[in-house]
């Protein structure tokens, strides 16, 4: 992409980020933008359907080459985040990142292939194994040792990069890399598998590597099912005295994770909600009741239902007196022959979960 493409498309988007309105008439990004320097954020998050809804030809460009638009919404960013705050525009300069969320069509893991490289996907699964976070070089500093200069390289591969002569004496070996003056970011590697309802009768879950960095490190752990938007990446295997081979191991650098769920403190309840949950707390057979309404289509397996119902729900953390933690979560593995209700036991705990509707609305939507 030309330089006068590059600058054009930042313009579409700076004017994106400023003039765009909701349904309500609010222009939801300069609040957003507002929000970042209150909060001392550095992403803007920003609704695909929205860039979708302004100009379809630029978020059709943002999934086949979100390099570079990505590139030009960071910009697009800065120009506004500098009209709103210039100081702080200016701090976060360097980290500050636009995030996708919402695309339009998820995309299962198992049927991530070549056709996702280098593009912007969308893919749900459950977490199974997080790193140790780690120090990742955004720009390394090596200082030539001959004349004492120190060369700034910047770093977009995971193999360090050296500099091939230094800027100031063209001397073209004897540098020394320093710490101190190079510039860190976290860095995360997680695994996300298939999600179980989705796994195929008889098949093994599939699963990928996805890289996180910044803001995004962290706010998953092994068990948690998440929603990650990323560009699809094809990273080369190596042969020891053999160099590359021509096998690639298929990666995802995460752009944006949420995850899905709600906390129990962000969940809304209505009047009629609280009345109902007092009215039915007060019933000497709560308890019991409470284990039925556990996929309540489906016969027997009480003992089951009662242990996805304590899953679900949870308990606090205790900390004893002699300085042991009792916590206050579990976790259930169900196993059985095939054609036992487990995936459909999954599934209603995957629904009760995820819902977003009041207390009286749940028959229905069960049923429906």
């Amino acid at each position: 992409m030309s330089d006068l493409t590059q600058s054009r498309l930042s313009e579409v988007l700076e004017k994106f980020l400023k003039s765009y309105k909701n349904k309500s008439g609010k222009h939801i990004y300069r609040a957003r933008i507002s929000q970042i320097v209150a909060s001392g954020s550095i992403s803007l998050i920003v609704d695909f359907n929205d860039l979708l809804i302004y100009d379809i030809d630029k978020a059709n460009m943002l999934i086949t080459d979100p390099d570079e638009v990505l590139k030009s919404f960071k910009k697009a960013t800065y120009e506004t985040l500098r009209t709103e705050n210039p100081s702080y525009a200016e701090k976060i300069r360097k980290d500050l990142t636009v995030r996708i969320r919402n695309l339009e069509d998820k995309v299962p893991i198992r049927k991530v292939g070549t056709e996702h490289l280098d593009k912007l996907t969308e893919v749900t699964g459950v977490v199974v194994r997080t790193s140790d976070i780690k120090p990742l070089v955004v720009t390394a500093a090596f200082k030539c040792v001959k004349c004492g200069h120190t060369n700034q390289i910047p770093q977009d591969k995971m193999i360090l990069r050296h500099p091939r002569s230094c800027e100031e004496c063209e001397e073209a070996r004897n540098f020394e890399m320093i710490e101190k003056e190079t510039d860190f970011i976290d860095y995360q590697v997680i695994r996300m598998q298939e999600l179980p309802e989705e796994l195929p009768a008889g098949q093994l879950p599939q699963s990928y590597d996805v890289s996180l960095i910044r803001d995004l490190v962290n706010i998953t752990r092994p068990g948690d099912r998440i929603t990650l938007t990323g560009i699809v990446r094809a990273e080369p295997e190596y042969s020891q005295g053999r160099g590359k081979l021509r096998v690639f191991q298929s990666v995802i650098e995460g752009n944006y994770l949420e995850v899905m769920g709600k906390e129990p403190e962000t969940i809304h309840l209505s009047k009629e909600d609280e009345v109902l949950i007092k009215t039915i707390s007060n019933e000497p057979n709560v308890y019991e009741r409470l284990v039925e309404s556990i996929a309540p289509a489906i016969h027997g397996h009480e003992t089951h239902k009662e242990a996805i119902l304590l899953m679900m729900i949870g308990a606090p953390r205790q900390h004893l007196q002699d300085g042991t933690t009792i916590r206050g979560d579990i976790n259930v593995l169900l196993v059985g022959d095939p054609g036992t209700a487990k995936s459909e036991l999954l599934k209603f705990a995957y629904i009760w979960l995820q819902g977003d509707y009041t207390l009286q609305e749940e028959d229905q939507l069960l049923q429906g």
